[in-house]
């Protein structure tokens, strides 16, 4: 019978052993992951404190040593051995209710070092942060950027807002629901895609992940593709299926210290994947840095590859979709750029301090395009300098692949808008839609037609339902130099222009040729647009032909309608004169009766 100090001693280790098993098990939740990760990512927060309290504690004691043996050659004091056993400190370090002053020669070093400690976990705890930036920005090699070999390419005309409402439009099922949509590259074009998720606390425990789907990028037409093949499948492990059944509890389990970047719903000819990019952190006992760790494939019947980054990059499916290398991990490293120089000088010099513009909380940067002379696709994403949104300072382009990044810089001579005022030039302009509550615009993003930097930004409905316009901003110009509706010829026209071809629509919102915007002549109203000085757009049977006659046809048109316009406006006008002069006459008349 073992005794009574043994049976705690073995009831402690079994409570121990137990709280272990149940903290691995729910790990995925945070209940034990989520304060670890906090610590392993930023380990300065736990070497720093106990460095600091070693030294500090130690020095204490040192001169608390030193100072009691001087005393005792003196004669004035009797030198004590500090005790070494916990019940001998305990029953000696009684404190003074009066003057607070412990009598153990190891109480005044211990609250050296706990105070020390908590000092310096609390500057760590400030500036890990930083730290951590500063090490990614050490460790990238920033390569410079032509723009002019961005020119050409897929183009992603369908922003984030419309996409996801035209998807959950599209899913009928009331046992589903959209998460994790995310554009991904599938044989050389751009999809929105995610995963088609049980609906319902309930049935995230006991239904599984569906299957995927998908809406063309490349257009906007709602090219939404919910069944087939490639799409339907029943999941075992699912981005939205809880506890042990959810792909992140299963994926920790496989790398507990690694972080799961983003969940992408890809269609296959042999069915839909999902493709999971992850990131490992690397460092030593002070700093550590994210980096790309590999991608994990799951399949619906549960299999889990587990690709490290040579083996990504030679599968064709991983390689080609563009989101090999995460988009979070991406932004990151973009965030970064303003700590190259030190933190000191990110704090006070401030030289090369560039910040991501973000324009759209919907969708932020970075965006994932193709380009006709890259061999894969990059993220892009656009930088201002600090303090100065207005303007942009810089262009940061990572291949999606390899994780090379290039960057741009606006230069000294010239001046680039931001894609956030892209967003107030197109609100300024003419362009026959209500900026004051019914339209939008968003989402500016970058293209290059030319080898130039424009803004793409999309006029869409307050709903965000659908698009309306597809409007082109000059950033070295800065102002609107073309104008496409959302319909499948104005699609297919923005991207001949973007890929420096002819456009070939005949459309025209402003009056000009297709695409194009007049040149307005500058008075005092120049910046002031309404509905009533809207222009009309052409009728159906207007005059098609590029000959001299029909031409002079369609500017005839234009006249009239313009004729028209003004016509109606002198009404409304007169009607508001007379209402006006009657209704001061009236006030007249009443001024006149109480005199």
């Amino acid at each position: 019978m073992p005794s009574r100090p043994r049976r705690k001693l073995i009831a402690a280790g079994i409570a121990l052993v137990i709280v272990l098993v149940l903290a691995y098990l729910w790990r995925p939740l945070g209940i034990v992951r989520g304060p670890f990760m906090l610590l392993y990512k930023y380990p300065a927060m736990v070497t720093g404190p106990l460095l600091a309290a070693v030294i500090f504690g130690g020095l204490h004691y040192a001169i608390d040593a030193t100072s009691r043996r001087v005393k005792s050659a003196r004669g004035r004091t009797k030198s004590t051995r500090a005790p070494t056993r916990w019940s001998s400190f305990r029953r000696h370090s009684d404190w003074n209710p009066y003057n607070w002053t412990p009598s153990h020669p190891l109480a005044g070093p211990a609250l050296s070092a706990a105070f020390a400690g908590a000092l310096v976990c609390l500057v760590f705890a400030i500036f890990s942060s930083a730290l951590t930036q500063r090490a990614i920005a050490q460790n990238t090699a920033y390569g410079k950027l032509d723009v002019a070999t961005l020119q050409g390419g897929e183009v992603r005309i369908k922003p984030y807002e419309v996409a996801l409402n035209q998807l959950q439009n599209s899913l009928s099922s009331p046992t589903e629901r959209v998460s994790n949509m995310h554009v991904v590259n599938v044989d050389n074009r751009l999809y929105w895609t995610a995963a088609r998720d049980p609906a319902g606390f309930f049935r995230t425990f006991t239904k599984q992940t569906a299957g995927i789907i998908t809406s063309d990028a490349e257009t906007s037409s709602p090219g939404v593709k919910v069944n087939g093949p490639g799409r339907d499948a029943d999941f075992k492990y699912g981005p939205g299926m809880q506890v042990s059944d959810n792909i992140r509890w299963v994926l920790y389990k496989k790398c507990f210290t690694c972080d799961v970047a983003e969940m992408v719903s890809i269609a296959t000819p042999r069915g839909p994947v999902i493709m999971v990019p992850y990131i490992k952190y690397k460092g030593g006992p002070f700093v550590k840095r994210p980096t790309f760790g590999g991608v994990y494939l799951v399949d619906p019947d549960g299999r889990i590859d587990d690709l490290s980054p040579e083996r990504a990059r030679a599968n064709p499916m991983v390689r080609n979709s563009g989101r090999m290398f995460p988009e979070r991990l991406a932004r990151r490293t973009a965030g970064s750029y303003k700590y190259i120089l030190g933190i000191t000088n990110r704090m006070f010099t401030r030289k090369e301090a560039y910040e991501i513009a973000d324009s759209d909380t919907e969708n932020s940067q970075p965006y994932l395009q193709k380009f006709a002379n890259l061999p894969h696709a990059a993220w892009v994403t656009t930088m201002t300098p600090r303090g100065r949104a207005g303007s942009t300072g810089m262009v940061m382009l990572m291949d999606a692949v390899t994780g090379e990044t290039r960057i741009w810089k606006a230069p000294q001579n010239a001046s680039y808008i931001s894609n956030v005022k892209a967003l107030d030039i197109v609100r300024g302009e003419r362009l026959g839609v209500n900026f004051a509550g019914a339209f939008r615009a968003i989402e500016p993003r970058q293209v290059f037609p030319g080898g130039r930097l424009h803004f793409l930004v999309s006029v869409v409905p307050q709903q965000a339902n659908r698009s309306t316009l597809n409007v082109i901003v000059d950033a070295e110009k800065q102002t609107v130099v073309k104008v496409f509706p959302a319909t499948p010829q104005g699609d297919r026209d923005l991207i001949a222009y973007l890929n420096d071809k002819p456009v070939s629509g005949e459309y025209d919102f402003t009056g000009g040729q297709p695409g194009d915007l007049p040149e307005q002549e500058e008075d005092a109203d120049a910046g002031q647009s309404s509905d009533d000085d809207a222009p009309t757009p052409p009728s159906d049977d207007a005059p098609t032909g590029n000959d001299e006659v029909s031409t002079i046809q369609r500017l005839l048109e234009r006249n009239r309608r313009q004729q028209d316009d003004l016509d109606l406006q002198e009404r409304d006008l007169q009607r508001i004169l007379e209402e006006a002069q009657a209704e001061n006459a009236a006030e007249s008349d009443e001024e006149t009766g109480e005199r």
